[in-house]
């Protein structure tokens, strides 16, 4: 007899009266059993230990087979899963439901996998059963693999980077050594193409000399000037000599001068203390040129004494917005002047030994473009005319002192 009420089944047998609580009876069902796990079929193999699964990633679709042991209800048994990566919250993943005891999961991308699976009836589910397994990636997309592909990469471009500055340094350097050739040969010539300049004036001296004084004479200043053209066949082709000997040469110079003005020319030369002659190199054959032209231009058509000074300084001077130390050289006299000289000489005449020297030193050093490394001025303060020669670095060196 059923109860309504209480929701109960009386039941009566030879035995007695057995009373049933329906409301109570779930107590006495149990769910069903955990989901076993019976193997892994892989393209290549089949799994039964599931300690620690690593997988290639040529082992992305495995076939899960299982089965839940249930001999009251077996045909009741369905079974749920899911499957993510281990970084996931499984609570968020959707289950997935199944009559089969297989699960088939084909083209796994490479992770690390959580599965989770179960089995329900009508009334219960069972306790969760996990499975978990890492497919490994390929090889070309592993970390290892980036960070030597990186290095490689680092390596290979740092290696041509390297071998492409060498080769520009190498290109820059043989660069450097043909045009300090050619600016060698240039300077060889400009320096030989001022003494033909320089023979023909002081032949024309010897001349002078010997219409006017006596024999011996004439042979003194004729000694001096073989004197003076020995020196400078020495120095020939050098591009700077010691200061010391060019002032050597320019005295050479004034003295068989002074035999043809006699006491009519002076001179002096002047040599700040914080200049060694001796280690101090400067372009070759720069002062005399200057000296000349001061006394045949200058001084010769004066009347009376005459006095060309050489003053040699250290300075500093301004250079696109560069200060730089330099060498500066005063060749000053008491003549008749520029505008005057000018006056006496040809109108097309151009002195060819100073436009020489000031290529000289633009050769020496472009890399101060048109900077004026020689002024040549009337003097504002006495009769006379003013020469300055500013040296920069590239013109000269100082050896060092033994």
């Amino acid at each position: 007899a059923y109860d309504e009420k209480e929701n109960e089944l009386w039941a009566g047998s030879v035995n007695g009266i057995a009373k049933i609580e329906l409301n109570n009876l779930n107590k006495y069902l149990k769910p069903p059993a955990k989901v076993i796990i019976k193997n892994l079929q892989l393209p290549d193999t089949t799994l039964n230990n599931f300690d620690n699964i690593e997988l290639d990633y040529t082992q992305n679709n495995i076939r899960l087979n299982y089965t839940s042991p249930n001999f009251n209800e077996p045909k009741n048994i369905r079974y749920e899963y899911k499957i993510g990566s281990e970084n996931e919250n499984p609570d968020k993943i959707e289950w997935n439901k199944t009559d089969n005891t297989n699960i088939e999961l084909a083209s796994l991308s490479p992770d690390r996998y959580r599965l989770l699976i179960r089995a329900t009836d009508n009334n219960f589910r069972s306790d969760i059963t996990t499975l978990t397994f890492k497919i490994n990636p390929p090889f070309w997309k592993t970390l290892w693999f980036y960070l030597l592909t990186g290095l490689f990469i680092i390596t290979t471009v740092g290696f041509i980077f390297n071998r492409r500055i060498k080769f520009l340094k190498d290109k820059a350097k043989k660069d450097l050594e043909i045009q300090s050739s050619i600016t060698a040969l240039k300077h060889e010539a400009l320096s030989a193409s001022m003494n033909p300049h320089f023979i023909f004036n002081t032949l024309n001296s010897i001349q002078y000399y010997m219409t006017t004084h006596s024999k011996e004479d004439a042979n003194e200043y004729i000694v001096n000037f073989s004197r003076l053209i020995r020196m400078n066949l020495d120095l020939a082709g050098k591009t700077l000599i010691p200061l010391e000997t060019e002032i050597n040469r320019l005295e050479l110079y004034l003295k068989y001068e002074k035999l043809r003005f006699g006491e009519r020319l002076f001179s002096e030369i002047k040599v700040s203390d914080d200049i060694n002659p001796e280690t101090l190199q400067i372009p070759n054959m720069i002062l005399q040129p200057f000296v000349e032209n001061s006394i045949w231009h200058g001084l010769l058509p004066k009347q009376g004494n005459g006095l060309v000074s050489v003053e040699i300084k250290r300075g500093e001077v301004t250079v696109n917005n560069n200060k730089l130390s330099a060498v500066i050289i005063d060749i000053k006299d008491d003549g008749i002047g520029i505008t005057e000289a000018a006056k006496n000489r040809k109108s097309n005449h151009i002195s060819k030994g100073q436009s020489i020297i000031k290529d000289r030193l633009k050769l020496l050093a472009p890399e101060y473009g048109d900077f004026e490394f020689i002024t040549i001025i009337d003097r504002q303060d006495k009769q006379g005319a003013e020469v300055t020669i500013t040296l920069l670095p590239n013109h000269y060196i100082e050896s060092v002192e033994n």
